[in-house]
């Protein structure tokens, strides 16, 4: 039994090795080129064995467990020249065929042909940092050489190219759309065309402007600190502090974060009082400028005080505003900041008590989108005014007789300490020789020039004092008096 099997299938591979007639030519493939829609047009020039009567057409089957060349066409009439091959995959991967020729019917065909093979034009690679498209393609098979290969870009000529397999287009713009194909030239006058591919090309995601912003600024004096809100949908290697002493000048980097999956982001910078402009910019993978910041500027509180009278003074802090509102925050003796509107001059004897001696100044600026810049604190001590004239004239004319710090003539109340209420008070006179020639501790006790009785000699005399306020504060002084007789 064993032995009729053996028999049946020796013979059926002695029929299969009889229907290949060697003495049969196959057509010759002269190119095979992609069509668009997963079509392969198939070329070839006719057997030359007289009697031919059809073709027989092989497509590469790349299934991984059964690769072999099957075939999808076997009654093609031996007058035809071509084949569409309406169930290819060229878009996926090159295609590869073969042809044989039978003279009768089918199963008496000739062995097949050299294979031929589509171009695979591969995914668009496009370098975002050069700015370039790069094309990668398999090579034409079926051909002795390809002379060339020509690279189209919507189905104009870019260029021609060698036998190389890439090739970067560097013409690119962001936003355009391109179709790109490649054509391989061969000595015989036959080209193929391989698959298409089409692309728009877009860089990297920029920030929104809307999402992108410094949205709070502090100043302590000498150091600067911003938070930024950041647009996570960028993409981006991270941000960078920048600052310039001119607006409109060239930034320096000062500092990188590069957290960029946060919508909250926290930069600082050591001023010493040097008035930079600041702003963020963005940076993508290729560090390049993606997106910035407005432009601001930290408020630097200043001052101006002559007796009680203070003048601030500051500068706009978000410099690219259309519009900035400012509000200034006042503290008496540490009781706490209250605004003051934008009012930049004050008398501190109108603020608090007579007896109120520090007072702090702040200003916040905020723009029209509500981003706020909080300033530096500057703080002034309200010590008593002394004004003491350098010389009197004690001739009993009743015009500048005395010398002392209060005092009283007629209604008149003469006071060299102003704007405050004195408790405890002393006053020493002294001569050239160091003689007190006047002390006392009653605060309108004053001195009209004499001692003993005796008026003084006309010259310099030196003082001394000291006074404590209400809030029992202790200051002192010192100077000289000139005696003068008209």
């Amino acid at each position: 039994m064993g032995k009729n099997y053996l028999i049946v299938v020796l013979l059926l591979i002695g029929l299969d090795c009889w229907s290949q007639n060697l003495d049969i030519l196959p057509p010759t493939i002269t190119s095979v080129s992609v069509l668009g829609n997963n079509q392969v047009k198939i070329n070839w020039k006719k057997s030359t064995t007289p009697g031919v009567t059809g073709y027989i057409l092989y497509r590469f089957n790349n299934d991984e467990l059964n690769p072999s060349y099957l075939s999808i066409a076997e009654d093609i009439s031996a007058t035809s020249i071509e084949y569409i091959d309406i169930n290819a995959s060229p878009d996926l991967h090159a295609e590869s065929y073969k042809m044989a020729a039978y003279i009768g019917e089918a199963s008496n065909y000739s062995l097949s042909g050299d294979p031929s093979s589509t171009i695979f034009l591969k995914e668009i690679v496009f370098d975002t940092c050069s700015n370039q498209a790069v094309l990668n393609w398999t090579s034409y098979e079926g051909w002795s050489k390809v002379q060339y290969y020509t690279i189209y870009r919507n189905d104009e000529d870019l260029k021609e190219y060698d036998t190389d397999l890439s090739y970067s287009d560097t013409t690119v713009q962001l936003g355009t759309g391109y179709t790109y194909y490649i054509k391989a030239n061969g000595g015989i006058g036959a080209t193929s065309i391989s698959n298409q591919r089409t692309i728009t090309f877009t860089g990297y995601q920029k920030p929104d402007a809307d999402r992108f912003f410094i949205y709070q600024m502090t100043n302590d004096g000498n150091e600067a600190r911003f938070q930024v809100k950041a647009d996570i949908r960028a993409e981006l290697k991270g941000y960078a502090l920048r600052l310039s002493t001119n607006k409109d000048g060239a930034y320096e980097l000062l500092e990188m974060n590069t957290d960029v999956s946060s919508e909250n982001l926290s930069f600082s910078h050591v001023h010493n009082q040097i008035p930079y402009f600041y702003k963020i910019a963005a940076l993508d993978p290729c560090d390049s400028i993606a997106g910035e910041t407005q432009r601001v500027k930290p408020l630097q509180l200043t001052y101006q005080m002559q007796d009680y009278n203070l003048t601030l003074n500051w500068e706009s802090s978000f410099v690219d505003a259309a519009n900035e509102e400012c509000e200034v925050y006042v503290s008496v003796d540490n009781s706490g900041f209250e605004p003051k509107g934008n009012q930049r001059t004050f008398t501190l004897n109108e603020l608090g008590t007579e007896n109120s001696e520090r007072f702090c100044f702040q200003v916040q600026a905020t723009d029209g989108s509500g981003n706020t810049s909080l300033s530096n604190e500057i703080c002034v001590t309200r010590t008593p005014v002394v004004d003491i004239p350098n010389a009197f004239t004690p001739n009993g004319d009743g015009k500048n007789d005395y010398f002392g710090p209060f005092w009283k003539a007629g209604d008149n109340e003469i006071s060299y300490i102003k704007d405050i209420t004195v408790t405890d008070f002393e006053l020493f006179v002294y001569d050239r020789y160091g003689n007190v020639v006047f002390y006392t501790d009653e605060s309108y006790k004053k001195w009209g020039g004499e001692i003993n009785g005796k008026n003084v000699s006309e010259g310099a005399y030196v003082y001394y004092y000291t006074y404590a306020t209400s809030t029992g504060k202790t200051y002192k002084g010192s100077g000289s008096i000139n005696v003068v007789y008209p």
